[in-house]
């Protein structure tokens, strides 16, 4: 790869990056180091979202409890949370998700909504907007099967009708981003990802993170609870 033809690398203490070349040019992307791009955008941004936010109970008794949380006269971005025993349900602006574990769930989640993959594990319903493809996994995936790829001086073996063949790994990557260009979905990234034999069904990458309203009602969240800390202090 010719590295003088991709000089915007992003640069950061936490986030490590990689360039790669993708159709006529290279793409940046960030690498797998616990940091995304969307948590990037979240952090960016909740406080000044969230700045004129205000908290009014709506009803309180026990564990059942009913918070509104809104900036006032707008519902840009509001947000109602509502609790019973072992549920928590943030629903709102941003988003629909439905927390269960403990009795206390703003106990659980204070503690527990800044890990990220955990408390999605928790999440045990929503509203569709939990994870979402991302191209620049998919690329990540493509990269990292090719370089592991050279001890095998670039080819892997795979199975074509009944006879076992060696072919070229970067031969069958140019095959999957040709097929994943026609139609740009998913679907057809992880079908012709399968198809192509580099994986098996087992080690299949998701090329998947979690969406950028997910993390941004987490954060939410977890200034819901610093409120209320506040509050009772």
């Amino acid at each position: 790869m010719d590295k003088s033809k991709c000089d915007n690398r992003c640069e950061s203490d936490s986030v490590a990056y990689v360039m790669i070349r993708k159709r006529e040019g290279c793409i940046g992307m960030e690498v797998a180091t616990g940091k995304t791009d969307n948590e990037s955008r979240v952090k960016g941004r909740i406080g000044n979202d969230l700045a004129e936010h205000t908290i009014v109970v709506k009803h309180s008794d026990g564990l059942y409890r009913h918070w509104r949380c809104q900036k006032p006269g707008t519902w840009n971005m509001g947000f109602d949370i509502i609790t019973w025993p072992g549920s928590l349900c943030y629903t709102g602006d941003m988003g629909d998700y439905l927390f269960q574990r403990t009795p206390d769930m703003v106990s659980f989640m204070r503690g527990s909504c800044m890990s990220y993959s955990y408390a999605a594990e928790k999440c045990v319903a929503h509203d569709g907007r939990l994870k979402e493809f991302r191209e620049e996994l998919f690329e990540v995936a493509l990269l990292d099967r090719l370089k592991e790829s050279e001890d095998n001086g670039g080819t892997f073996r795979v199975m074509r009708g009944e006879r076992c063949v060696d072919e070229s790994v970067a031969d069958a990557i140019d095959d999957i981003r040709r097929a994943y260009s026609e139609y740009n979905t998913q679907n057809d990234a992880m079908k012709a990802m399968y198809e192509s034999g580099l994986w098996d069904g087992a080690d299949l990458p998701s090329c998947e993170d979690y969406t950028f309203h997910f993390l941004w009602c987490l954060h939410a969240i977890k200034w819901f609870t610093q409120q209320l800390s506040e509050q009772a202090e």
